[in-house]
């Protein structure tokens, strides 16, 4: 069967998904070495972030950073790197930061090498923002005036009319081991699918597991 470009594309996406959480990946229990955070910007909320070994050794963690909280306008995928079994992660790299909220981020390499992150964007975040001005009138939920302008100013990035263009699953591909990445592709509506628990993200490695999750304290976690 022939497919097309864009057929190829929700094909690739789909695998990821799949490929990441499918039960037969799933790592078995044994002993937790370690628990430690390994966000850099503690005053940002990280959220749904995977972790995935390459064939080299080398741990990638992706996560929706940026972040003021579970829902908010400020979301963007970033990307970390651990050399040394998850013990140090460099500086988070900002794969792709459109005007819409990105959210959940997974990630995995494929059996060529290549490297695919998978997001989603959403504008759920509008909600919160129209109930706002009432809010501001003396409600227990007020919100600063700083908070006001800042969350507006995020909201008229892109205009109204070119939003739901935007909406929608999007993957990311490096051929050249992360240094470089494509231009976001279309893919499905949601990536990755939510595992049992919407604040854990596991994928299978070879040698030991290595688990991502966001902390009670908005920071980003691992467990080796």
């Amino acid at each position: 069967m022939k497919l097309n470009r864009r057929e190829m594309i929700r094909t690739a996406a789909t695998v990821t998904s799949i490929t990441a959480f499918s039960s037969g990946r799933r790592v078995r229990a044994g002993s937790v070495k370690e628990t430690s955070v390994v966000s850099l910007r503690p005053h940002l909320y990280h959220g749904w972030p995977t972790v995935a070994r390459r064939s080299s050794g080398e741990l990638l963690l992706v996560c929706s950073g940026g972040r003021e909280g579970h829902v908010c306008p400020f979301g963007w995928v970033e990307l970390m790197r651990s050399h040394d079994e998850g013990r140090t992660w460099t500086w988070p790299r900002v794969l792709m930061d459109g005007p819409l909220d990105d959210r959940d981020a997974g990630v995995l390499e494929t059996r060529k090498g290549s490297l695919l992150v998978t997001t989603f964007t959403s504008v759920a975040y509008e909600r919160l923002l129209a109930k706002a001005p009432a809010e501001s009138r003396g409600s227990g939920g007020a919100w600063s005036e700083e908070k006001m302008t800042r969350w507006q100013a995020a909201h008229a990035r892109i205009p109204v009319h070119r939003r739901e263009a935007l909406l929608g699953g999007w993957m990311l591909r490096s051929t050249d081991g992360g240094d470089t990445w494509s231009a976001p592709l279309p893919g499905p509506r949601q990536q990755p699918p939510r595992a049992r628990s919407a604040l854990r993200r596991t994928i299978a490695l070879p040698r030991k597991a290595v688990r991502a999750w966001r902390g009670p304290d908005r920071s980003l976690r691992i467990r080796r």
